[in-house]
């Protein structure tokens, strides 16, 4: 008896043993699919998006990964975690959803050995549209000397207002005061846009130009390099020359010329007038009043008349007027004369002339020395 009880122990030791092995050469999982997830509610915040609101089964350390996963009908869209919050609460946003739709949802949830569905979720409409900001309404503009000021007279502290500009600097203070400043010289203009946001709204811009006080001197336009005109045979081209731009007659700028008029004089001003505008295209009359006109042809910067048939072409000179910001000037190039009546003078020569200590200069066309005077080597 005592033998086949000292048996039964030692067999009962050895089945714990093989147990207790099995036991910790396992992994610390527990491998079973994941529980039903419930879905608690559904709402929409936003035309475009939906927040669903389930539970589910609080993890334990052995169990499997779980990912939860809101699907969409109709159209499908999902959106996913993998951690629930406390007491197994999770909250999934599905974007990408069409206005005014109704919608139900299910939550899969998934793990290694398995997946289960939730049962539909009610019904729900998202939003027609997502709300807009408060769209920014300016005040009256006042120039400064380097900018301006204006005011947002919708300004409400429950918006985030920024500000950019294309010139200078500008800011906006906590009762919707906007300062522009430095942005150039007296008179010239900037553009703002302000930008209002707000969660769960859409973004929503304003945009305001104005300049800074104006200078009591008008600007004016000077001419730099005055036009060049080459006359061969039939042909007489002009070359439009250069300008200078002072802003308030002081500030020099690059000319940003708005329309350049180049025209021909033979003869004499107001007796055959050949003119020419802007270049773009085919240029055509300025002065329509005068007879025997023809048109010039060319590019912005140069223009050529064909004067076949003008018997008398000369003199001839061109002009270029040029046009900005309302004020203008007129460049004139060199007169060209008829070279048939150009008298070629004759060589005049100096010599020296000495009597005693007595030394003369004598300069002429065929220079000699008065009587008693040699001319000196």
């Amino acid at each position: 008896m005592k033998n086949r009880a000292l048996g039964s122990v030692h067999l009962f030791v050895a089945v714990l043993t093989q147990i207790l092995v099995v036991a910790f050469m396992s992994p610390l999982t527990h491998a079973a699919p994941p529980a039903v997830p419930s879905i608690d509610s559904v709402y929409s915040a936003t035309s475009a998006s939906a927040t669903v609101i389930f539970y589910g089964e609080v993890a334990t350390i052995v169990d499997l990964k779980t990912t939860y996963v809101a699907i969409s009908t109709p159209d499908n869209k999902v959106g996913s975690i993998s951690l629930l919050g406390e007491n197994g609460r999770g909250v999934i946003v599905v974007n990408g959803l069409q206005p005014n739709t109704e919608y139900t949802f299910t939550v899969a949830a998934s793990n290694s050995d398995g997946s289960k569905i939730s049962l539909p979720s009610s019904p729900i409409v998202t939003l027609s549209t997502t709300p807009v900001a408060l769209k920014p309404i300016f005040g009256e503009t006042s120039s400064t000397n380097t900018g301006f000021t204006t005011k947002i007279l919708n300004y409400d502290s429950s918006y985030t207002y920024t500000i950019s500009t294309n010139k200078g600097t500008a800011a906006i203070d906590t009762d919707g005061l906007i300062t522009v400043s430095n942005i150039g010289y007296s008179g010239e203009f900037a553009t703002i846009v302000v930008t209002t946001t707000r969660t769960g709204y859409d973004t929503v811009t304003a945009t305001l130009s104005a300049s800074s006080r104006k200078s009591p001197e008008t600007s004016k336009l000077s001419v730099k390099n005055n036009p060049t005109l080459v006359l061969i045979g039939n042909k007489a081209t002009c070359t439009v020359g250069s300008f200078d731009f002072y802003r308030n007659s002081k500030y020099l700028e690059t000319a940003q010329i708005e329309a350049t008029v180049v025209f021909l004089e033979i003869n004499s001003v107001n007796v055959s007038i050949f003119s020419s505008d802007n270049f773009e295209s085919t240029p055509r009359f300025i002065f329509p009043s005068f007879t025997n006109l023809t048109d010039g042809i060319g590019t912005k910067n140069v223009v050529t008349w064909d004067l076949t048939g003008i018997t008398k072409k000369y003199p001839i000179r061109c002009k270029a007027m040029a046009f900005q910001e309302g004020v203008s000037v007129t460049g004139t190039s060199s007169t060209i004369v008829d070279p048939s009546t150009v008298v070629t003078k004759a060589k005049r020569t100096t010599i020296t002339c000495k009597k005693g200590t007595v030394i003369r200069k004598v300069n002429a066309v065929n220079p000699k020395c008065a009587p008693g005077f040699t001319q000196a080597p």
